[in-house]
């Protein structure tokens, strides 16, 4: 950094600038709580409500049935610490009030703490890109309709506001880290690349490559037979990689003792990766019709008339072409979850519910068999298979990556409202339109930093580009499961634009 930007953020952080910026954000937490109601918890985020309780009321990791890893613990446990802080004790709170009754609003209200620390971090992630304070206020305006404030992502206790929230802390501190890397500052990346990893374990192979674009930074200009030259690179590290394991090897460390595990979240990814072991066995045509089946609305009506255009109950009928890929309601729904529950893979229609019964098919047979972890040792074989699968058939696995990745590219939810915009249709046309830009704009900036070695730019849009890419590869990849890049989005969209709306913003 040079005295100019280190006097330049050496303002911007100035205590009444501070209080400005908190205030601001503050401002938008009101609209965020705003957006949170008491309707019910639903889907996966339910086993986060059940993991918090058991360790608010019993101090205990668990789902009901012993001790599990099979969550990663940040969200269930931050949830636990607020209701420990701001629940009533004189008002009992049982799990049905918690879920879909009287308490649920003020559960879900716990999100408030990770909307207000994201709406600050990209505010400081944005100034620490543009070193333009007033510029960067625009930051958490932009990140906030779509994630922030949008009740899909705050109105549940799924984990795609806690990730994206760390995502943009982790970002924010790789740059400091790459740029002025004093020990206690190395070491706190490590700690939140823990949290992260803590909180979505996919991130830990994903840290690890972060780790080493740090590393990189601080490569010898003269590389010779001199081990002092490499010393600043290895110090790197060495400290943000201690950060890490002491914030995720106790978890590990658990685990292994409890349930012979050392994954960070146990007992899910042999189901996610058969499932999408299974996709990659569509057919020429299914996959072409994927495009559509997961495609944006004005995508369907440019195709509607043409060799790409599905007909509407397609995916709803036993024999239409898209009955494998549909996950949700259908004519044959009752028949896959009755051949679910009873074992019969082979009866089932969807790849979703066929991926579920084979894990029960196999948890009954490990039961058969005493194993101490029937479930643990199910999803193992599940992991297997799967991985084997991608191994023998690569390109096929990658042409699949391809409707995989188009499916997640549409996260943003064409229903958010939009100021002075009351047209359904032209609201979602325009949404989608802001979503290919913003979505291609993070891409963009992500290999323009890459190849012009541009640091913190890179730094900024590296974990979210690899999010990215992880999920395209080894998921269904639905698209909430892209959201907590939504806010880089938006930021690097806003980094294009910037020099156009405040010529200086580009001098850096």
């Amino acid at each position: 950094m040079t005295e100019k930007s280190i006097a330049s953020l050496a303002s911007a952080v100035s205590g009444r600038w501070w209080l400005f910026v908190i205030l601001w954000c503050l401002a938008l937490c009101v609209i965020s709580a705003q957006k949170i109601d008491g309707s019910s918890i639903k889907g996966d985020a339910t086993q986060n409500l059940i993991l918090a309780k058991g360790i608010y009321e019993h101090g205990e990791f668990s789902l009901g049935g012993g001790l599990t890893s099979f969550r990663e613990p940040v969200p269930p446990l931050l949830v636990a610490t607020y209701l420990q802080l701001f629940a009533d004790r004189h008002s009992p709170m049982d799990l049905e009030s918690m879920h879909y009754g009287a308490h649920t609003r003020f559960v879900k209200l716990s999100n408030l703490f990770w909307v207000f620390w994201g709406l600050l971090g990209s505010w400081l992630l944005f100034f620490e890109v543009s070193q333009r304070r007033w510029l960067s206020l625009a930051a958490p305006l932009l990140s906030a309709p779509f994630f922030f404030t949008n009740p899909l992502i705050v109105n549940s206790l799924y984990t795609e506001l806690q990730a994206g929230t760390l995502m943009i802390w982790c970002s924010y501190l790789l740059i400091r880290a790459a740029q002025q890397p004093r020990a206690w500052r190395l070491l706190l990346t490590g700690v939140f690349l823990g949290l992260l990893c803590l909180t979505k374990a996919l991130f830990l192979p994903v840290s690890l490559l972060v780790i080493a674009a740090v590393m990189l930074t601080q490569w010898p200009e003269r590389s010779g037979s001199d081990w002092r030259a490499w010393k600043p690179m290895s110090r790197v590290g060495l400290y943000i990689g201690l950060g890490l394991a002491v914030t995720v090897l106790p978890w590990i460390g658990r685990n292994h003792a409890q349930m012979q595990s050392t994954e960070i979240s146990a007992g899910r990814s042999g189901y996610i990766l058969l499932k999408r072991a299974m996709i990659d066995q569509i057919t020429d045509d299914e996959f072409k019709a994927g495009f559509y089946l997961f495609g944006p609305q004005p995508y369907k009506q440019l195709v509607a008339g043409t060799g790409l255009d599905v007909k509407a109950d397609e995916a709803v009928k036993r024999e239409g072409r898209l009955a494998r890929l549909n996950g949700a309601r259908s004519d044959f729904i009752v028949d896959d979850t009755r051949a679910l529950y009873a074992g019969h893979p082979e009866q089932v229609i969807s790849f979703y519910r066929k991926a579920a019964a084979v894990h029960v098919q196999l948890t009954r047979l490990f039961e058969q068999a005493h194993d101490a972890h029937p479930t643990l040792a199910a999803d193992k074989v599940m992991q297997k298979v799967a991985l084997q699968q991608f191994a023998d058939h690569p390109w096929r696995h990658l042409k699949v990556s391809l409707l995989m990745f188009w499916r997640g590219f549409w996260c943003l939810s064409p229903g958010t409202p939009l100021p002075l915009v009351s047209d359904a249709h032209l609201r979602t046309t325009l949404i989608v339109g802001l979503n290919a830009a913003a979505g291609l704009a993070l891409l963009f900036v992500f290999f323009k930093a890459l190849l012009q070695r541009q640091t913190p730019l890179f730094f900024m849009t590296a974990l979210p580009a690899l999010l990215m890419l992880v999920y395209t590869l080894v998921s269904q990849n639905l698209p909430r499961f892209f959201a907590p890049a939504v806010p880089f989005m938006m930021l690097s969209l806003f980094w294009l634009l910037a020099p156009s709306l405040c010529p200086r913003a580009s001098r850096r």
